[in-house]
């Protein structure tokens, strides 16, 4: 009996525990759906590091993502789960403490706007099973992923990008937005009339070439420069956004204005011609004429140009057809319209190739048709079919740089760009410091450029991005970090997939840096050796340190951002650089400068004391020495030059130019300046009377050369070559000088044109001008300031010149 009654006593403790059990399960469960869905209260626990939420006045930019788990569950599926979460007002609750993941805070905050689906649109959707990878490996990625754009009475915000990512049919694992909650907007007081009106005299003035302009579409948007990244500026402007091109076919000039309603401002233009199987290929001949030469499944004709555009065209569509399953630019079949021979027009200046902006046009000039420039044009129309990154500063240096990623696709036998056309290497993926422009390799670079030409900089700072890709295909050591590489056939897929999922308008390079390790993480997982080799690869070009929602750079001055160590080489003190292919290294320098050229003192990894770098003095200069040990007598220089853009003797000038030589040692003890006056018997050589310096007899020197209309140019060795113009760059000095007449022929290089008179140092607007205002003159005046070429007149050859100096920029230190 007592054994019965034990029994018992047993069976009901078992059932009271089992009881209790179930019950704290489903309170725990209960809870947690109530947090999640009843209260909106999503998920913030063990996101991604570089997670965060960013609450300003009016507005808020935030970025949430978790590999696993989810943000949110919902009981309902696709579109439905996605609807709820919205309409649920969804908040979040930021951790107390400062865990290394997480988001900070104290209190809840809201995430979304308030109503925000019914003031808002579907921009874009796709499921990943619909947009399934093609490559070697199936991802089996089976997600849903959603992009709405914010509207504020009923008309659109720039950039107002909410993008939502589903998996598992329920579960939302990621948000990223830039949004406005103070809706408030100004009383317009400009018509759209008078908008146009506005934006197309803005147009004409900025047109140099006097061709017709049309008014193409006008939309409404609401402009805010802070979600933007543009400024600190939140107010909400209302605005017409108005695209005015050339009357012309192809298109050669392009461009958006969005004018204040308020005020009649410009607030902000884009550019929007980008420097696409359904083919058809016109012949320009050098003129504005364009037939048709060659149409899908027509044969050769025997230009090579036209049949090298067909062919191009042909292998960059079945490269994102046979990897990403892309049907053409547009994933549906959009025609693609290719122009050759186009001549020089308007703002487009040959040698070049361009996207036009308009639909799937891509112009190039003579001898410009090849694999990987075509693919780079090519996919600059992808990038406006998906992520639509604005061409400007650092989002539009994004848009560059997946341009020459895919390049690079279609080209993988080189890390160059351009190598097989006339213009011979443009950039070099490997070591950007060393492209014909050279390029930043990273954000602190003291190359990042933080000026408002080209763009913001769009084709100078692409370098970081280029170098970061390189690094995580082909591996190497840089910046204090090791990292190997992952192959093309891993590293362009996730590129592919950050581009038409997760980058958005306004992205740069830290929304670049947690697009990546999203997008890898989708492809294979977040903890594997590829997301570990990415991720070393954008920490060592910096990305992670650029702040979020900021299209400043983050060594540009006012920025405020402090350079950090790598955190991939955060065990190391002295950082190393991947040699190049021909043996040679690049140097960084911690020390950013920034559009003027005035150093900013930087802190080494090794925490060193800061330094500058001494910067080139403007010209004309004194001619003087700074600090000279004990000088020595006798040293004389008889210099042979070659003048970019001479090739005949000047006519209707004197055949005489005043050049400024500088003997400078690499510790600038020794900084001495003079001048000489060079003739030229075949117009292609210039020489020089004995020009006499007082300097120590050494083997460590640089002589820098700076012409009349030229840019200093600084050159390191006794006999220096180069395979086109521009291409040599000088390394350290190791000039050696002796007693007497030192005979050094330096007409292996040219000297580069464009700085114009009255000299500062740079080429910029001020340099055009002259040359624009100076076009079929020649007067005594106008070629004494822009007859580049000395042949006597100002014409569109003096105005190549001067365009292509603008990739140049600024003297040599």
């Amino acid at each position: 009996m007592k054994n019965v009654s034990f029994k018992i006593l047993f069976f009901l403790f078992l059932t009271l525990v089992i009881f209790l059990l179930t019950a704290s399960y489903l309170f725990y469960n209960f809870s947690f759906r109530s947090r999640a869905s009843s209260n909106n209260i999503i998920n913030t626990q063990t996101v991604t590091e570089d997670s965060y939420v960013q609450e300003n006045n009016s507005t808020a930019n935030f970025s949430l993502h978790k590999d696993e788990g989810y943000l949110y569950k919902s009981k309902a599926e696709g579109g439905a789960a996605v609807l709820e979460f919205l309409n649920n007002d969804p908040q979040y609750q930021p951790e107390e403490k400062s865990t290394p993941q997480g988001v900070k805070g104290t209190s809840t905050g809201r995430l979304i706007p308030k109503n925000f689906i019914q003031n808002s649109f579907l921009a874009r959707f796709f499921k990943d099973r619909e947009d399934k990878f093609l490559t070697a490996r199936n991802f089996n990625l089976n997600g849903e992923h959603f992009f709405y754009n914010q509207k504020i009475n009923n008309i659109p915000v720039f950039g107002g990008i909410l993008a939502i990512h589903l998996r598992n049919e329920n579960e939302i694992y990621s948000v990223d937005g830039s949004l406005i909650f103070d809706e408030t907007l100004k009383a317009e007081k400009i018509t759209n009339e008078q908008a146009k009106e506005i934006a197309l005299q803005k147009a004409k003035e900025e047109e140099s070439a006097g061709v017709p302009l049309k008014i193409e579409k006008t939309e409404r948007f609401i402009l805010n420069l802070k979600i933007l990244g543009l400024s600190d500026d939140e107010t909400n402007y209302s605005t017409l956004a108005v695209t005015i091109n050339s009357d012309t076919h192809p298109v050669f000039f392009s461009k958006q204005y969005f004018v204040d309603l308020a005020t009649g401002n410009i607030l902000y233009s884009e550019q929007l011609i980008k420097e696409v199987l359904n083919r058809t290929i016109y012949n320009c001949n050098n003129t504005t004429t364009c037939p048709p030469a060659r149409i899908e499944g027509g044969t050769p004709v025997g230009n090579s140009d036209v049949d090298n555009a067909y062919t191009f065209l042909g292998d960059t569509y079945n490269y994102y057809k046979n990897n990403f399953n892309r049907d053409g630019y547009n994933n549906n079949g959009g025609p693609i319209n290719t122009y050759v021979h186009i001549p020089t027009f308007n703002d487009f200046i040959c040698p070049n190739a361009a996207w036009t902006g308009s639909d799937g046009d891509i112009i190039f000039c003579d001898g410009l048709v090849a694999n990987d420039v075509l693919a780079h044009e090519y996919t600059h129309i992808v990038t406006g079919s998906t992520a639509n990154l604005m061409y400007k500063t650092q989002s539009g240096a994004l848009n560059e740089s997946v341009s020459d990623i895919f390049g690079y696709a279609l080209d993988p036998d080189d890390w160059t760009m351009g190598e097989d056309t006339t213009l011979g290497v443009i950039r070099r993926m490997d070591d950007p410091t060393q492209s014909k422009q050279p390029q930043p390799d990273r954000l602190f670079s003291s190359l990042y450029y933080c000026g408002s030409l080209d763009n913001g900089g769009v084709h100078k700072n692409n370098g970081v991005l280029i170098k970061a890709f390189y690094l995580m295909t082909a591996g190497g050591t840089f910046n204090g970090c090791t990292i190997s590489g992952i192959s093309k056939e891993k590293s362009h897929p996730i590129v592919y997939r950050a581009l038409t999922t997760y980058l958005t308008q306004q992205s740069n390079f830290k929304a670049a840096y947690t697009a990546l390790l999203q997008a890898c993480s989708d492809l294979y997982q977040a903890d594997s050796n590829e997301c570990n080799q990415v991720k070393a690869a954008l920490q060592a070009t910096e990305m992670d340190q650029q702040p979020e929602n900021s299209q400043v750079g983050a060594g540009c001055p006012g920025s405020g951002i402090t350079r950090k160590t790598p955190e991939c080489a955060a065990s190391q003190v002295t950082p190393t650089i991947t040699p190049t292919p021909g043996g040679s290294t690049s140097t960084p320098t911690p020390i950013p400068t920034g559009p003027t050229g005035t150093p900013t003192p930087s802190v080494t990894p090794g925490g060193t004391t800061p330094t500058t770098t001494p910067i080139s003095p403007s010209y004309p200069i004194t001619p003087t020495t700074i600090a000279s040990p004990t000088p020595t007598s006798g040293v004389r220089l008889d210099l042979k030059l070659k003048f970019q853009g001479i090739t005949n003797i000047p006519k209707n000038q004197l055949n005489k130019m005043v050049v400024k030589v500088i003997i400078r040692n690499e510790d600038f003890s020794v900084n001495q300046t003079s001048t000489g006056d060079f003739v030229t018997t075949d117009g292609i050589t210039w020489h020089n009377g004995i020009i006499p310096f007082n300097v120590p007899l050494a083997s460590d020197y640089s002589i820098l050369i700076k012409g009349p209309k030229h840019i200093q140019k600084k050159i390191c060795d006794q006999v220096p070559t180069e395979t086109y113009p521009g291409s040599y760059h000088c390394g350290q000095g190791k000039i050696t000088l002796t007693s007497g007449v030192n005979d050094l022929d330096f007409s292996g290089i040219y000297q580069l044109v464009g700085d114009l008179p009255e000299q500062d140092g740079i080429v910029n607007s001020y340099d055009v001008s002259l040359v624009r205002n100076s076009l079929n003159k020649g007067d005594t005046d106008s070629l004494r300031l822009a007859d580049l070429n000395l042949d006597g007149v100002v014409n569109a050859q003096d105005y190549s010149l001067i365009i292509a100096a603008l990739s140049i920029r600024t003297d040599e230190e």
